[in-house]
């Protein structure tokens, strides 16, 4: 508590400290059983935690120092047995832990009291001696000293300084989780950490197999699958993101069916609770996941963006897959688009299909109140190891707010196709008085506008304030883009008598003065955050959107006589707006080329120290570098196509380079 004493708050580090010493050499969970009371001390204000933490600061650094191992041989001449040395270990772990809960809420003693990541990874090398001879025994079994590696890559990441994706902390963190994981190939909680720092490294190809390997399956997809899902998304990863939101959507399913049968089947047995208990659950955790809802949002997001396999040689058991813009499924402004549309609008009706949030969307209009949704995330997974540096952990709140933005966008996309199907172009030079349905369907498109218009104005919170406002401003982009289709198809909203030039005036204006200047707006901005995850994850939630959209006011006002590089005032300002998007498209292709062109070859060096060559398996070290290589080239196979296909279909517009 904050009104704590001097005289309770050094009785609780005292007590502490008691406890420790009684159990730390003796239980892996004592550092578990002293959380909580961390937790309330380091709470407390500055004032009365400055002398307790310090004192539980230096008795960690004690016992660390006397619980060392590695060094025990070299220096003292000595050996001690698996008994004493498990002892040793168990403290040395608690000590360092101690050490990271403390220096979490004491930035300032950290140069102080962080020990040394070498020194951790030496203890662990000196653990591997406490391994089981027998190799299948080996492999089945958790290494007593894993959690120091866990440890050592918490602390070279938190230590980690450079802006650089591929500084040589994380390279280095990846070599020691991968020595780790050759010993102990059945932790998880080393493949997840792994995943991360691979992730970090823009080679989530890696990540996805570290999250294969993991096993994740039935109820785990809702717990679990959370870990990888944003991974995936900032990768490039399509395919695998719509894997595993399908997999969580088909268990979802069955559960729903299994729900009713063992239910009946308790009902039968007599027992009304268990009955009752598998009612409620299903209720209030299954229906209402949050994870649930989220993975429909992904699965809309990702699928216009589906790779194809490319086999390098034949029956090629790991060919490379290769992105593309609308391969199989998506509205991308293509040919495809209307049946699509058409199946898209049945499936919104279908409660347990990822179309669903659309019609949700619709029906819900805020979000107000996310207690409505079931956070079934085990965040332990993730936190249990991250004292120093906190995990980013996707807020309930952020993850409904994508899912509706989500829901938003794609009723327009559906919306806006079906009014490009029912476009009348003129006849000799006259509009075509707009038919009952296409009134409809533009009437329904612009309540959407309005709809989606009120939500990202009103609702959607902004992280940051430069990077949120300017895909703010790529949305606003998206609604104008619709009300243009809106006005060449039909005319609407009318203002004055209908003609083409009225259109071609109205169009014109909103075309340069809402249009372009918010893609200028948003493109001045987000070219100073350009990365490959910023790439990836801007592809997919706005700009194949956007381009999308943008395919279909070109088509529509083509049919006007207004197509590219025609001498009139709609078309300038088409070709005007194709040209800055393009601009963006290509800082973005700039952007992905830093990946290796090949799996083989890259540019990348991580300017290793001596003593980190020394610390290092020089065997696993090369093979890390080429699981980092070929996973970076993977990302590059999957995007820069897909920004390809785009930037040649806008480069049609520019008119310096003829017919």
């Amino acid at each position: 508590r904050k009104s704590a004493t001097n005289e309770a708050v050094q009785g609780a580090a005292a007590a502490i400290q008691r406890y420790a010493e009684m159990f730390a050499h003796r239980a892996a969970c004592t550092f578990t059983d002293v959380e909580q009371y961390l937790n309330m001390l380091i709470r407390t204000n500055e004032e009365a935690t400055m002398n307790a933490t310090v004192s539980l600061l230096e008795f960690a650094e004690t016992l660390r120092q006397n619980s060392t191992v590695a060094n025990c041989s070299s220096e003292l001449g000595e050996t001690i047995g698996s008994k004493e040395h498990r002892s040793r270990l168990c403290a040395y772990i608690f000590s360092i832990k101690l050490t990271h809960k403390l220096l979490s809420a004491r930035k300032d003693l950290v140069d102080r009291f962080l020990p040394d990541w070498a020194e951790i990874v030496n203890e662990w090398k000196a653990s591997l001696s406490l391994s089981p001879s027998n190799e299948e025994e080996k492999a089945q079994q958790l290494q007593p000293g894993d959690d120091l590696i866990l440890l050592a890559v918490q602390q070279l990441l938190y230590s980690d300084s450079s802006s650089n994706s591929y500084s040589s902390a994380k390279f280095v963190s990846a070599v020691l989780l991968e020595s780790a994981i050759e010993h102990s190939p059945d932790n998880a909680y080393l493949k997840f950490a792994a995943m991360d720092v691979y992730h970090q490294l823009d080679a989530t190809s890696r990540s996805w197999d570290l999250f294969q390997k993991v096993g994740i399956k039935h109820i785990q997809l809702d717990s679990c699958s959370f870990t990888a899902l944003p991974y995936l998304l900032k990768g490039g990863l399509y395919n695998e993101v719509i894997e595993v939101s399908t997999s969580l959507l088909r268990f979802q399913r069955g559960t729903a069916r299994d729900c009713g049968d063992y239910s009946s089947r308790a009902m039968d047995a007599g027992t009304l609770s268990k009955a009752n208990e598998f009612m409620t659950f299903q209720r209030e955790k299954m229906n209402r996941s949050l994870t649930l809802q989220f993975c429909k949002g992904l699965i809309l997001d990702s699928a216009p963006l589906l790779a194809t396999a490319v086999p390098r040689m034949k029956h090629d058991d790991d060919p490379l897959l290769k992105g593309g813009l609308g391969i199989k499924q998506g509205i991308v402004g293509g040919k495809e688009d209307f049946a699509r549309a058409t199946e898209m609008v049945v499936a919104c009706q279908n409660p347990h299909a990822a179309l669903s949030i659309v019609s949700w969307v619709n029906c819900c209009g805020s979000f107000d109140n996310t207690e409505d949704f079931s956070d079934n995330r085990d965040l332990s997974i993730v936190s249990q190891y991250s004292s120093l540096q906190k995990p980013k952990i996707e807020e309930k709140r952020l993850m409904v707010q994508e899912t509706f933005r989500r829901g938003h966008v794609h009723g327009l996309l559906i919306r806006a196709t079906l009014c490009v199907d029912g476009m009348k172009g003129p006849k000799k030079g006259k509009i075509v008085k707009p038919s009952a349905s296409l009134e409809k369907r533009t009437k329904s498109l612009l309540e959407s506008v309005l709809s989606a218009s009120e939500f990202f104005d009103t609702q959607m919170e902004i992280e940051n304030s430069s990077e949120g406002a300017s895909c703010q401003a790529l949305l606003h982009t998206l609604l104008e883009l619709c009300r243009f289709l809106a006005i060449v198809n039909a005319g609407m909203p009318s203002i004055g008598e209908d003609s083409m030039d009225q259109r071609e005036k109205q169009a014109t204006d909103l075309m340069r003065q809402q249009c372009i200047m918010q893609l200028k707006q948003a493109r001045e901005k987000l070219s100073q955050f350009l990365s490959v995850k910023n790439v990836c994850s801007m592809l997919a939630n706005y700009i194949a959107p956007l381009f999308a959209v943008f395919r279909m006011c070109t088509d529509v006002a083509s049919a006007y006589g207004w197509g590219k590089r025609k001498q009139k005032k709609v078309s300038e300002a088409l070709g005007d707006f194709a040209g800055e998007l393009n601009g963006f498209i290509q800082e973005m292709m700039t952007c992905i080329s830093s990946l290796p062109s090949s799996e083989t070859e890259t540019s990348v060096d991580y300017n290793l120290t001596g003593n980190e060559l020394e610390i290092l398996d020089s065997e696993v070290l090369a093979f890390t570098a080429r699981l980092l290589t070929q996973a970076q080239h993977r990302t590059r196979m999957r995007i820069e196509p897909v920004l390809q296909e785009i930037d040649e279909f806008l480069d049609e517009f520019d008119t310096s380079k003829g017919s």
